[in-house]
């Protein structure tokens, strides 16, 4: 049950009505009274009893004590294990025709959990709400958690044995021979799927294509295994990826074949994308360190001559008044030939020059390292788009694939792609006219624009990679039934259906904002306009306000209560407020470890992962845990998305736990440009940075200023 209740949401489902409250007064004595109420509208809102008595939040115990007229430390005397609270629970049954469930209950439950999750693709917490709702909708009151975990657990076991039975059935034999092939020797070929890829390089190409052709290799059943939901296959292949060859090699040989079948699936998806960024991540970095280098030796060389129109003028002048004389008797006297020398390198730093500069650069980088590993990537990829209009940019990419073993230097322009591939200011630089006259191009631009044009459109989801998740159709993101319901989706958006219902009404709210903005900006005192120059427009910074009282009161409250407090019993208090490592426990198979000394390995795994100590130096005598304990945890029950679940629970539950009185009822929530910062390889967000050349994690810098620092996801910025 929530701790935090709105007025609004006590007056609804914790109100009494006046046959309620008599119906209280009569089945319970005075000092029983609130008790005896509080149990009566959980059942009526849960659909079953309270386990125990820190169930009830305090808002609810003040709002339902202040109906009954009694005090709310009544409560703390009343036991829940009592013959009384027992007699009052069957009294509360009868007058809200409830019933305890039977073991007819609890097998239609696992029939309902079997037939309408056939896949599982809820979580266990999410499957225990879905049961409690199954029970509270029929009027019975459910098992225990243990009991109803236990129910669940079973289920998902059923589940599991007869989705491994499917897949393994779809799976030849001669696939699962290829399948079980990947779990022998002493560095199994499975390890090496495992390993991600590392920064550009033509071994790190070979190396993620041999990937792609071992997978491809097995003739996995795509009909079947497409068919399953995303979560359900997120989830074995994450407990696929935990285990260790010997362990695999000793499950049953459907288990088995499933889970490598399911793996491998997936595993494929991720190296393709992989590839994917491979391959952005190269045409980026040719073209970044091709301008780098061009701007460097444009800086070295070109001294920027100051007033240039002042001296153009004079330069016309003096020529005007001496049409018939000399350059160096007319022009030099103005203008020394130094001056004029900085002058010619300025201008050809800029335009045209500039850019066939870079060019040449790119080429040469290209052509030098490069080029060898573009043929490796197009052969593994398989590019589409469903717009006609980017076609030029694939067959561009066929005449790449085609001539990928030709010796020749040069194409015709007729007998390949231009419009919708080359940049029209390129053309002058790419395209000249060979010695018959005809115009042609050079071979390998036009291979650098094809790559930089394919870029731009893999980016933006234009042209998509058949087998990909990352770069897939972009069709795919939608449901499967969003044709068929698009009203309704549109309705939960709260857009219209009409495009042009959707841009008048962000047209009139920009046309509402620029008049607001012209008719206040003259009489703004932060705001200067100055109508010329390179800043026009001039804004006044806001001047910085005290620290209110109440904060800086806050802050020595704090400081005097809880001095020299450890990172660690911060961890763990967070979690015992909002329970965040229960998002970490949807990846086993099942748990021997009780829940209570999970919940300690899983805080003491983050810590070490999240401030760098490491798992060796956080195992000790002192906590009490071995380093291969909190190593088997970290690889069975640590993912990014289950990382991300937590990261969300305890920003939500930072932002829900403001008291309006201090914090105020707005909000000053914001969102931070990030920036790269170093980290071990062990931490689950730690990925390859192009930008930076280097790895890392990328942090957001605050979403509160100065207040909550979040981890956002990581970026990949190309």
């Amino acid at each position: 049950m929530k701790q935090l209740w709105s007025p609004q949401e006590l007056e609804m489902y914790w109100s009494l009505t006046p046959e309620q409250v008599i119906f209280c007064r009569k089945s319970a004595r005075s000092k029983n009274l609130l008790p005896f109420a509080l149990q009566f509208k959980f059942l009526e809102n849960e659909g079953r009893f309270p386990r125990q008595r820190n169930e009830f939040a305090m808002p609810v115990i003040r709002f339902v004590a202040e109906q009954l007229e009694v005090h709310r430390d009544t409560l703390l005397d009343y036991e829940f294990d009592s013959r009384s609270c027992e007699r009052h629970r069957r009294t509360i049954r009868d007058w809200l025709r409830f019933r305890p469930s039977g073991a007819e209950d609890l097998a239609a439950l696992k029939d309902y959990l079997l037939n309408e999750f056939p896949l599982s693709p809820l979580s266990r917490d999410e499957l225990r709400e879905d049961s409690l709702e199954w029970f509270r909708q029929r009027r019975i009151e459910p098992p225990t958690i243990e009991q109803l975990d236990r129910l669940i657990a079973s289920s998902l076991s059923s589940q599991e044995k007869r989705l491994f039975e499917q897949v393994a059935a779809s799976i030849t034999e001669a696939s699962k021979i290829e399948l079980d092939r990947l779990l022998k020797g002493s560095t199994p070929l499975l390890a090496k799927l495992k390993a991600d890829p590392g920064r550009p390089g033509m071994a790190v190409i070979k190396s993620e294509v041999e990937k792609l052709q071992i997978i491809e290799s097995l003739s996995l059943p795509a009909s079947s295994l497409s068919q399953l939901p995303t979560k359900a296959l997120q989830s074995y292949r994450q407990r696929t990826a935990s285990e260790p060859a010997s362990a695999l090699r000793e499950r049953v040989p459907d288990s088995r074949h499933a889970r490598l079948a399911i793996y491998c699936w997936v595993r494929r998806s991720e190296i393709i994308d992989g590839i994917v960024e491979l391959l952005i991540q190269m045409i980026h970095g040719i073209g970044r360190r091709a301008e780098k280098r061009v701007v460097a030796e444009i800086i070295r060389d070109v001294r920027k001559v100051r007033g240039k129109t002042s001296l153009l003028f004079s330069i016309a002048e003096a020529a005007l008044g001496n049409l018939d004389g000399r350059v160096r008797d007319v022009v030099l006297p103005v203008a020394d030939e130094a001056t004029l020398n900085d002058l010619v390198q300025e201008g050809k730093s800029v335009g045209p020059g500039y850019r066939r500069q870079i060019h040449t650069v790119v080429r040469a980088s290209y052509k030098g390292h490069y080029r060898a590993m573009v043929p490796l990537i197009l052969d593994a990829l398989e590019f589409r788009s469903n717009n006609s209009h980017h076609r030029p940019v694939l067959d561009a990419v066929e005449v790449i694939r085609q001539h990928s073993g030709s010796r020749e230097r040069f194409y015709s322009v007729s007998d390949v792609p231009v419009d919708g591939v080359i940049r029209k200011n390129m053309r002058s630089i790419l395209i000249d006219r060979g010695p018959a006259g005809i115009q042609r191009i050079d071979r390998i631009g036009y291979e650098i624009a094809v790559l930089e044009a394919l870029r731009a459109k893999l980016r933006c989801k234009e042209i998509w990679v058949v087998g990909a998740n990352r770069y897939r159709n972009p069709d795919d993101d939608l449901p499967q039934d969003f044709e068929s319901r698009r009203e309704g989706y549109y309705q939960r958006l709260g857009l219209p259906l009409r495009y042009d219902d959707f841009a008048g009404t962000l047209r009139r709210q920009m046309e509402d904002a620029l008049a607001d903005l012209n008719a206040t900006i003259v009489e703004n005192p932060m705001v200067r306009i100055q109508g010329g120059g390179r800043y026009p427009i001039s804004v006044s910074p806001l001047v910085a306000q005290p620290e209110p009282e109440n904060i800086a009161a806050l802050k020595n409250e704090i400081q005097a209560r809880w001095p020299n407090t450890e990172m660690i019993d911060v961890l763990k208090e967070a979690d015992l407020r909002l329970g965040f490592t229960r998002c970490f426990a949807g990846l086993a198979d099942y748990q021997k470890v009780p829940i209570d000394e999970m919940q300690r390995r899983l805080l003491l795994v983050l810590y070490g992962l999240g401030t760098n100590t490491g798992l060796k130096r956080v195992s000790s005598e002192r906590s009490g845990v071995t380093y291969k304990e909190l190593l088997y945890t970290r690889r069975r029950y640590l993912d990014k998305a289950s990382l991300r679940d937590a990261i969300a629970t305890v920003a939500n539950g930072i932002f829900a736990a403001r008291i309006p009185e201090i914090w105020g009822e707005g909000t000053t929530a914001c969102a931070s440009d990030s920036k790269k910062f170093g980290a071990w390889d062990q931490n689950l967000m730690t990925e390859w940075h192009i930008r930076y050349g280097g790895r890392g994690v990328m942090i957001y810098w605050h979403v509160e200023k100065k207040s909550v620092c979040v981890y956002s996801q990581a970026n990949s910025e190309s």
